[in-house]
């Protein structure tokens, strides 16, 4: 029986091959040469386009020589009336297929439209007349926004920036609380030691306290800080002992402990000895049961232990809160995860899109649309179901990327060390961003972070450069990072029907990179040209 091939048979199969690889040539070269439909133009005719596209933004730029000569000089100044102060007077040449739109008069950064990506003639957005916000529609080029880079932290930690700085001020404070002190009301504990209410306030204060001299003494935290503990446990231990002026020793000696674990949570160590050795004098004096006094002993000789080896900690605490950021990523989040490992990388300015990139700017540099709907004003919707191989091979003829992980985030946040660049308040998300709404909207329909860009917590996932999980130390100027699996790319920034946790700044996840999906868009990145 024949094999068939091409509309032939053949008695041999490397005959068939060998003939259907035959007419796969033929037919491209046949299609060199082809003015067809946009979809499979000949690559003559493409780049017969392609000089001409060339000559027009050659005219283009001639009319807006202008516009330049004043984004250079303002950009160069850094004054922060003409230019933003983070330009810090960046030296900026004319960029091939882009043009000065404005200085945004939030961000004071200065934007510009890519040419090509634009319908011929109306490339440049229209603006409110009263906001001066931008209009997007479906002609418009791509905006890119010229963002200064700088060093930036990139990732996330469980390390509250403030910490240092409350646990050195807690250390600093003077609580010693003398005269009057009966008259004090004792403040609530923390909610999260509701759990340990024992019999009396002086033993749950004596828990909280014990808690806190641990953590000061030991290598990790097994809670976070909370805001005024150390204080807390201070005054409430010192006002317990001032009120129980009693004749009990028994219960001296239970407020003299549980001032001395409180004086150590604060670092107050010399004061705290004084407690400790007039509590083991009353033990001593007393008539206790052996059992008692052993148990004793072995808590003061822990506290001792403990205050012994904390020093050294609560001195780099110290030291940490007079740096900045107490010398750690400020990136604070709650939520942390361990694929989101903080760094710190030294980036090169450079331009990121504004918004999304839209299915009419996507169609205009590929001249087709995967949603193959441009009615009612689609246009302006983000272009998605884009593959990574696809959106890269589409940018690259153009100039263009993907922004780097790093490139992403420090646009994202916008200078916020927050886990949204709105703060750490998920109400306020909800306002900024389209965040499960369930529907994707046109690009630029919520609000402008710092850097003036549209639905970067939001409206679509966007393709990163990196394989997927690539965990290498960062190359200088854009940060990329070597390794990881190849066959994924890493996808940030949240969705339309996404909770709010996929939408905090340090959170990657990554995704086929051989398939597009409704939920992924693009948002371009272009190097800076010196």
């Amino acid at each position: 029986m024949g094999l068939e091939a091409a509309g032939y048979e053949f008695d041999q199969s490397e005959d068939a091959e060998r003939h259907l690889q035959l007419a796969k040539l033929v037919t491209r070269i046949r299609r060199f040469g082809e003015e067809g439909t946009p979809h499979f133009r000949g690559a003559r005719v493409s780049v017969r386009m392609r000089l001409e596209q060339a000559r027009a933004l050659a005219q283009v730029h001639a009319k807006h020589t202008d516009a330049w000569q004043q984004a250079i000089a303002a950009i160069g100044k850094s004054d922060g009336v003409t230019a933003s102060t983070l330009y810090r007077h960046m030296p900026l040449t004319v960029q091939e297929g882009l043009v000065p739109l404005r200085m945004d008069p939030a961000s004071k950064l200065w934007e510009f439209v890519h040419l090509p990506s634009g319908t011929p003639g109306k490339e440049i957005p229209r603006q409110d007349p009263e906001t001066g916000r931008l209009l997007p529609d479906g002609d418009m080029g791509i905006v890119f926004v010229l963002l200064p880079g700088g060093k930036n932290w990139v990732g996330t930690t469980t390390e509250d920036p403030q910490r240092a700085v409350k646990l050195a001020a807690a250390i600093r404070r003077e609580l010693a609380i003398r005269s009057g002190a009966e008259k004090l009301v004792l403040p609530p504990l923390p909610r999260h030691l509701d759990h340990e209410i024992s019999d009396t306030y002086s033993d749950e204060l004596w828990t909280f306290a014990f808690r806190r001299v641990h953590w000061i003494g030991a290598a990790h935290d097994e809670s976070p800080l909370i805001v005024g503990e150390e204080a807390v446990a201070l005054v409430a231990a010192q006002a317990a002992v001032a009120r129980g002026r009693v004749s009990e020793k028994n219960e001296l000696l239970r407020y003299l402990q549980t001032l001395s674990w409180a004086l150590a949570a604060n670092g107050m160590y010399e004061e705290a000895r004084v407690r400790v050795a007039e509590a083991r004098s009353l033990a001593n004096a007393a008539e206790w049961p052996e059992e008692l006094r052993t148990l004793l002993d072995s808590d003061f000789r822990r506290l001792e232990y403990t205050m012994e080896h904390g020093a050294e900690r609560l001195l780099a605490a110290e030291a940490q809160a007079a740096a900045p950021h107490g010398g750690e990523c400020p990136n604070f989040d709650p939520e942390h995860r361990e694929d989101q490992q903080a760094y710190e990388v030294d980036l090169a300015p450079y331009f990121l899109s504004k918004f999304e990139m839209t299915q009419g700017q996507w169609l205009r540099i590929t001249e087709k649309n995967p949603r193959l709907n441009n009615e009612g004003g689609t246009l302006t919707l983000p272009v998605a179901e884009v593959s990574w191989f696809a959106g890269e091979e589409a940018m690259d003829r153009h100039g263009l990327s993907y922004p780097t992980e790093a490139q992403w985030e420090a646009g994202c946040r916008a200078g916020k060390s927050t886990p949204w660049w709105t703060g750490s308040d998920g109400d306020a998300v909800m306002e900024s961003e389209n965040v499960a709404s369930g529907e994707v909207l046109a690009v630029g329909s919520k609000k402008a972070n710092p850097f003036g860009l549209f639905d970067s917590s939001g409206n679509l996932w966007e393709w990163c450069l990196e394989f997927g999980n690539a965990e290498e130390p960062p190359r200088d100027r854009d940060g990329f990072r070597p390794g990881g699996d190849p066959q994924r790319r890493p996808v940030r920034g949240g969705m339309f029907f996404g909770n709010l946790d996929v939408a905090r700044a340090g959170v990657r996840i990554d995704r086929k990179a051989d398939r597009g999906d409704s939920e992924t868009g693009i948002r371009p990145v272009r190097a800076l040209q010196e």
